[in-house]
């Protein structure tokens, strides 16, 4: 009989597809509709902007290229962080000590490091327990229901992207709808102002939309910003710790976060597993898995003497 695979033990709550090579956290409602938040406006902003003006000037075809766009950046971005690991630490086997906290030398700094009793794992400094996921994730930043998923080290970088992608999009639409609206109303022949814009409710709807949005996506934009250059993370900033092990660079931190490709992955949810959710270490050769299947490194952590 064979051993079953570790997506089909995985001992946390997170939604697993495609035999293991997609896994994202358990809010599938609210993945979708953000999903359709994103696809909405772009549809209203095809049916009643874009393809009106194509008709009548080239300029409406350009139009149409940037907003789609705009709009796959936002959809890749979104999947990206959605469906990408965001830092799982696997869990361990050993038995939980009394002492829950200790302290441990980490690039020469002191930090506190904590048990965690759920994972059985002495977690590394800045990984911190999810409890929607229920995993620990290395530089856990929050929860995000709206990419189904956990922000940490792995996807941090492609959440931000995605904050900026579609900041830029709302305001691509406010821009174009805009633009278009004054466009129109000034060659209109009709008495007031408000019978001119009353005309074009597509317009009026996409730029209030855009705009609210905007007004949301952006302080977190500015907020995530100031988080990566001076070297915190949410749930750092909330809890008031200071746990990071490396000295904040500002802008260039913010280059190498944005930038820097992220870790590999701690796990391969295709190899075989124990019936209780332990992977099995597999040789070069697994046939399911090829030769791409090597660990990274354990943590280099050193205890206090």
């Amino acid at each position: 009989e064979s051993m079953p695979r570790l997506f089909e033990v995985w001992p946390g709550r997170n939604n697993i597809y495609c035999n293991g090579r997609l896994m994202t956290g358990p809010d599938r409602v609210c993945f979708w509709i953000a999903e359709i938040l994103i696809l909405a406006p772009t549809v209203v902003f095809w049916w009643g902007v874009a393809i009106p003006l194509a008709l009548v000037n080239w300029i409406g075809y350009v139009v149409c290229v940037g907003n789609t766009v705009m709009t796959l950046a936002m959809l890749y971005t979104h999947w990206k962080t959605a469906f990408r690991d965001p830092g799982i630490i696997p869990r361990g086997r050993g038995e939980i000590p009394e002492e829950r906290v200790r302290e441990e030398l980490v690039n020469g700094r002191v930090v506190v490091t904590t048990f965690c009793r759920t994972c059985t794992i002495w977690r590394p400094p800045r990984a911190h327990h999810c409890r929607t996921c229920d995993n620990c994730v290395m530089e856990f930043d929050h929860h995000c229901p709206w990419v189904g998923n956990c922000v940490g080290l792995g996807n941090y970088r492609w959440f931000n992207l995605f904050l900026w992608f579609v900041t830029m999009g709302c305001m691509y639409m406010i821009i174009i709808c805009g633009v278009d609206l004054g466009f129109k109303v000034s060659i209109s022949t009709s008495k007031t102002w408000a019978q001119d814009v009353i005309q074009y409710p597509y317009h009026l709807a996409l730029i209030l939309y855009s705009f609210i949005a905007t007004l949301s996506v952006v302080s977190l934009c500015i907020y995530h910003c100031q988080l990566i250059c001076s070297g915190k993370t949410t749930y750092e900033m909330i809890k008031k710790l200071d746990e990071s092990t490396e000295a904040p660079s500002g802008c260039n931190r913010l280059h190498e976060t944005i930038f820097s490709p992220p870790p590999p992955s701690l796990f391969d949810l295709r190899r075989e597993a124990t019936s209780d959710g332990f992977e099995i270490e597999s040789s070069e050769n697994d046939p399911l898995l090829g030769n791409s299947c090597a660990r990274p490194p354990p943590f280099c952590i050193h205890l206090k003497n």
